[in-house]
């Protein structure tokens, strides 16, 4: 959660005023409305649409300020506390990939854009990249600096470093290699200022920064429900190039364990990093992923733009029952209106 001041979650939980705005490339553009997407299952991991107000700020040339030629745009959000105005500002960067021009008949000003990590995903490799043996981490953030020049790559302390084993060559597709490493370090990759964040994959629990209540400021809400739809009871974790490299993950309490009422339901990972020394762990992490995105429930509730992806919040529904969920989407309007959060249930069926 982005760190906010006392009078911002008090004046939430009144009548108040929050706006946005979107500048690009530091300057301020008036938005009619538009829309922030942060989505943990998302591999760009954010999204911004926007249209925009003035006619004027509408580009012609490659050289205009609001076009899809490296520009880049920035939200904040201001509320009015009794203490002043506070602002919070969306912790990612966001590159320009479509924009309106003045070329003949002006019939929409909608501008849309991905996050910076499309500029990795965009960097193909020119000539075929092999491994080094050495840190996954260090194969990593150099991959990742090598798209974004100057770019702080950060880790989680529980993303544990592994040495990269592999005799796979890629091609082209840089994003492949990123992808794959990061499934070696069973961690996901988000945009932050300045550079990237890598975080664990799976968070089963953790102190809850939001409460989200009936009567409060819930608006409307969907329960999860039950189905076998994403449901595994095992994972099997292997390495195409080495089939020495193998192991199975069971679940093995409740309903759905292996050899139990469920039935047998196993999942299949591959990863050309994996060596025997962390293949099991790797099975172990995937179904413990896999079975927390099952229970998914989704919140429509007031604006708190300080709450990101990876959060964990306290849902009180009708009635009082409680329960605690990990944020894996957010969707928040520019203009007035209410967000949309998607979580994973922390408690398994």
């Amino acid at each position: 959660m982005i760190v906010t001041s006392p009078a911002w979650e008090e004046t939430l939980a009144t009548s108040h005023t929050m706006l946005a705005s979107v500048l690009v490339d530091g300057v301020e553009r008036r938005v009619t409305s538009g829309n922030v997407v942060l989505d943990l299952d998302n591999e760009s991991y954010g999204s911004l649409v926007f249209t925009l107000a003035d006619e004027e700020d509408v580009g012609l040339d490659e050289g205009d300020p609001v076009l899809p030629f490296g520009q880049r745009a920035v939200v904040r959000y201001f509320l009015r506390t009794p203490s002043g105005v506070e602002a919070v500002e969306i912790t990612c960067e966001f590159l320009l990939t479509s924009a309106p021009t003045r070329a003949g008949v002006l019939t929409a000003r909608e501008v849309r854009a991905a996050t910076t990590v499309l500029l990795v995903k965009d960097d193909r490799f020119l000539v075929p990249w092999q491994p080094p043996t050495t840190s996954a981490r260090d194969s990593l953030t150099g991959l990742l600096q090598a798209s974004v020049p100057g770019a702080v790559v950060t880790y989680d302390a529980t993303v544990t470093d592994r040495t990269v084993h592999t005799t796979t060559i890629y091609e082209r597709e840089r994003w492949e290699a990123v992808a794959a490493l990061l499934d070696s370090l069973d961690s996901y990759l988000r945009p932050v200022p300045g550079g990237f964040r890598v975080s664990p994959l799976v968070q089963t629990a953790g102190t809850s920064v939001w409460r989200v209540a009936t009567g409060e400021n819930l608006l409307h809400g969907t329960k999860p429900g039950a189905s076998r739809d994403g449901r595994y009871n095992a994972v099997v974790a292997f390495n195409a190039d080495d089939p020495t490299v193998w192991a199975v993950a069971y679940q093995t309490v409740g309903p759905t364990r292996w050899n139990g009422p469920f039935g047998h339901r196993p999942a299949f990972y591959a990863s050309p990093f994996l060596t025997a020394a962390t293949v099991q762990q790797a099975a172990n992490t995937r179904l413990g992923s896999i079975n927390g995105r099952a229970r998914v429930l989704e919140v429509e509730c007031i604006r708190n733009p300080a709450l990101e992806p990876g959060d964990f919040v306290d849902v009180i529904w009708p009635g009082g029952t409680s329960e605690q969920i990990m944020i894996r989407k957010i969707e928040m309007p520019l203009e007035p209106g209410s967000m949309r959060i998607t979580g994973q249930a922390a408690a398994a069926v």
